[in-house]
């Protein structure tokens, strides 16, 4: 895999071509490279002419990515072939460039045209591609899409069409950063990749909710909301309307969302700021920082407001807490 076999290359570079082999061999040395570097797959070829395949290849932030050019063939990805296996930590985007491609998942039939993308995360699957079609792979952290959209299998295989306008801004954002990635220095570079897998996870998220009954997309809304919440714990300013705004629902709705739950949207961010506090003070790594700066990072804009509730959450104030941890 990308991730764990070129986690310092950022540049795209060719890993594989066709043409370094005879056509006699190809098929086999093309499956070969494809289940290392891809999926684990099967390929049978629909032309008399030899295959024509290559996979450029560059690391981007959390994800990698693959450029796959390939002639007319059919493929049976499954979850081992021979020595590779599929790793289940891993999801992976495929964004159409040119060509198109045939999908049969679950007995179902789907066509993939250039600027669609969709989340390939099947056991098995049979794709079927026009000649000199090409393709961007991303694999990225599994988590990154679960933790707001919920499990793969509820969005694998759903296109996201080129017409979505969430769609368009990932995929011409993504086919970007392959040109540009090796100018970038890492710290842009894991920024950048951050901006592309949330425009990914809406285009996605959008798509979802054209499929979805209203219980389902509930689900996902809530997840895509609390989501929000951990990764802005320091902006004072979120409150429960201002999530509301965001997720572009009425405060109602959200409240109902939450509800369901047995939980309040007020105290879900209180608890989760809570714990992120608590966590800031266990840790060494910020040992050097203030009580109110610990109390500002987590989104509390007066110190006394912030230990008094952390001491009715944890029985103790932060400066007790941290010296209790601190020789544990």
């Amino acid at each position: 895999m990308l991730i764990k076999s070129l986690n310092k290359v950022y540049a795209v570079r060719v890993i594989f071509n066709t043409s370094d082999f005879e056509p006699s061999v190809r098929v086999k040395a093309w499956q070969d490279a494809a289940s290392r570097w891809i999926l684990p797959l099967q390929v049978k070829e629909l032309s008399d002419s030899p295959l024509e395949g290559m996979l450029e290849a560059m690391v981007f932030g959390p994800f990698s990515i693959t450029r796959v050019t390939q002639s007319a063939i059919r493929t049976e990805i499954t979850p081992t072939f021979g020595q590779h296996k599929l790793n289940g930590n891993i999801a992976r985007i495929s964004i159409q460039l040119s060509g198109t491609i045939t999908w049969t998942m679950r007995g179902q039939k789907s066509i993939q045209r250039p600027g669609d993308f969709m989340v390939i995360d099947i056991t098995t699957a049979e794709m079927t591609s026009e000649a000199r079609s090409r393709t961007l792979v991303l694999e990225l952290p599994r988590e990154r899409l679960t933790r707001i959209l919920g499990p793969v299998p509820i969005y694998a295989g759903l296109i996201v069409s080129k017409n979505q306008l969430t769609a368009s801004l990932a995929t011409n954002y993504i086919k970007k950063l392959t040109k540009i990635g090796g100018q970038l220095n890492p710290e842009l570079v894991t920024r950048l990749s951050s901006i592309a897998i949330d425009l990914l996870v809406a285009g996605l998220s959008e798509r979802i909710a054209q499929e979805t009954p209203r219980s389902l997309a509930g689900t996902l809304l809530l997840q895509r909301a609390k989501a929000y919440i951990d990764a802005h714990l320091g902006d004072p300013s979120l409150n429960p309307q201002r999530l509301a705004n965001v997720m572009r629902i009425s405060l109602r709705r959200l409240q109902q969302l939450f509800q369901l739950r047995n939980e309040n949207i007020s105290g879900f961010i209180l608890d989760r700021r809570m714990e992120l506090a608590a966590t800031m003070l266990a840790d060494s790594v910020h040992a050097p920082k203030s009580i109110s700066a610990v109390a500002y990072a987590c989104g509390f804009i007066s110190q006394s407001h912030f230990s008094t509730r952390f001491k009715e959450r944890y029985g103790m104030s932060p400066r007790d807490y941290r010296d209790k941890t601190k020789h544990q």
